[in-house]
């Protein structure tokens, strides 16, 4: 069986995702909460969906105990 990491790694590689330094760490933080702040155009929404799956699929925490806030209606839709 892989690690989280592994796994979560592994899931980029098919869909094609290379963090950054900055958006690794963030998607693979998972003691608590998580405050995101960063500019236009910094990824800042796909993180925000890659740490939910990094959560839910490579930690077993199950979506309803995933909050996850934006302000712009694009992300929400997303």
């Amino acid at each position: 069986m892989p690690t989280p990491q592994r796994l979560i790694e592994h899931l980029w590689d098919l869909a094609g995702f290379s963090p950054n330094p900055a958006q690794r760490d963030a998607i693979l933080h998972v003691d608590g909460p998580l405050y995101l702040p960063a500019g236009p155009g910094s990824g800042k929404t796909r993180v925000l969906l890659w740490r939910a799956v990094n959560l839910n699929v490579c930690h077993e925490v199950k979506p309803d105990r995933i909050y996850l806030s934006t302000f712009t209606e694009k992300a929400a839709r997303q």
